[in-house]
């Protein structure tokens, strides 16, 4: 073998190729054998190892020179079976002056195969998901070498179509020049700028590529999708777990450009011993950051609102526990102002504890009970006090989902707002707390609630005050 090596390929590959010590293996640990597997179809390299180690991949020479710096970590439990991997160059690619070359839309790629002992089961699928570390070439084609910043890791069929489901590019970093990617089977592997992915159905929709951006600026990749589909937000740790079973779905027609979206915890959220908090008055909060080519666009409105869900977190703030049946989603300010102008919540579920609104732009979104968006509808510094207490018809009425319900205070007092049915049965507590004088708007989202008449009742000490609303869907 290692003739060949020498004579045919000049490959220099050391004693252990790849970065970690062959161990003795326990019988009952599932084995991986590791083989390297020449265009000649001759065996270059063999090495061993068990579930919760990884593959550092190291002194390799022409022509897999081009995987040094990658990784294979297969976790404990991916795998049920002795294995052996063959890595290969897949049959599409060039090679010629010591160089590889895979075509024009491909910046890299590798063939990872499992042999059962008498024929290759390809693809292979995982227990679990195995994790795959690939470096981003220096050297890349022109029609690319500027969509670096959208790689990701696919599929790819024997006809030369991409294919991203069962595989989720975790992090790039443009830095270390890597991609890793979460890999649910293998067979042909490659790394190519995110809008190559475009089939033939989807080649007219827009592209949005889904991110998210470490406090330390660290971007990691979420996913990949195109208008009309949804990306379900599972599977993410400190600090962004409290978004787990959130979703996002962009309708078709809400872009007129391909966007790349960047999740980021707020800046006014504190993070401390694996927790997230947000103050006393935010119940969850995130920042969606809007990029095209022209640069990031802050606040960046939708041809059609786009559908966002968040997740109510289990632990809330004291001073809000009890408020969860008011919880709305608005956009807060640069001053720490809440409004729901753009965003209207359509669902609010407490078995399922999740929230879902129709979002009309991006920037920061929050959480919060419906009776903190109620501040004075007045900026003016010299405005005039209401001379008496009143509860103003809502507007619009009738209405489906959401209405404003407007009301005037001339004194500081304790103000209550609550919704009921015609059963007298109370649906929801929009206002309960201290307000100064003035004049107030608090909106109220029907949800789920059926067609009908519903009353705002007013409270204020001895004041009481009720309009009637009618709700048709």
């Amino acid at each position: 073998m290692r003739a060949i090596l020498q004579t045919a390929f000049t490959l220099l590959f050391l004693p252990v190729l790849f970065g970690f010590n062959t161990q003795l293996v326990a019988e009952e640990e599932n084995q991986i054998t590791v083989r390297v597997i020449l265009p000649t179809g001759q065996v270059a390299n063999v090495e061993e190892l068990v579930e919760g180690e990884a593959v550092d991949i190291v002194g390799m020479t022409f022509p897999f020179q081009y995987l040094n710096g990658g990784k294979l970590l297969f976790p404990e439990g991916s795998i049920n079976e002795h294995i052996t991997l063959d890595i290969e160059i897949p049959d599409y690619v060039t090679l010629q002056e010591n160089a590889v070359n895979f075509g024009e839309n491909i910046a890299s790629a590798i063939r990872l195969r499992v042999n059962n002992g008498d024929d290759y089961a390809s693809p292979y699928y995982f227990e679990k998901p195995i994790e795959l570390t690939l470096p981003i070439p220096e050297n890349l084609p022109t029609s690319i070498g500027e969509q670096v910043s959208s790689f990701v890791l696919a599929y790819r069929d024997t006809e030369g179509n991409f294919d991203t489901t069962g595989i989720r590019t975790r992090v790039r970093d443009e830095v270390e020049r890597i991609l890793t990617a979460e890999v649910d089977h293998f067979s042909d592997i490659v790394m190519i700028p995110s809008s190559a992915l475009n089939n033939d159905e989807d080649k007219d929709k827009h592209t949005i590529t889904v991110e998210v951006q470490l406090p330390s600026g660290q971007v990691a990749d979420l996913s990949e999708l195109v208008e009309g589909t949804a990306l379900n937000i599972v599977g993410l740790t400190f600090p962004f777990q409290y978004l787990n079973g959130g979703k996002l779905l962009f309708p078709e027609g809400s872009l007129n450009e391909n966007i790349t979206l960047t999740i980021k915890v707020p800046d006014f959220a504190t993070l401390a011993d694996n927790a997230v908090s947000f103050g006393d008055q935010i119940a969850s909060a995130v920042r969606f950051i809007v990029s095209t080519d022209e640069g990031e666009i802050s606040p960046y409105y939708f041809e059609k609102p786009i559908e966002l869900t968040l997740p109510i977190p289990e632990n809330l703030p004291t001073s809000i526990g009890e408020q969860v049946s008011s919880f709305v989603l608005a956009y807060r300010d640069t001053e720490g102002n809440f409004d729901t102008t753009g965003v209207r919540t359509r669902v609010r579920d407490e078995v399922e504890r999740i929230l879902m609104a129709e979002v009309d732009h991006f920037s920061d979104i929050v959480m919060v009970p419906s009776s903190y968006v109620g501040t004075p509808t007045t900026v003016d510094k010299d405005r005039q006090i209401p001379v008496e207490f009143a509860l103003h018809q809502n507007y619009p009425n009738p209405f489906n989902p959401e209405t404003i319900i407007q009301y005037d205070i001339p004194e500081r007092v304790h103000v209550q707002i609550n919704i009921y049915n015609v059963l007298g049965q109370k649906i929801a507590t929009l206002v309960n707390e201290m307000k100064e004088p003035g004049q107030y708007s608090v909106p109220f989202h029907s949800g789920s609630l059926p067609s009908g008449i519903y009353i705002a009742a007013f409270e204020s000490g001895e004041v009481q005050k009720m309009i009637r609303m009618m709700l048709l869907k």
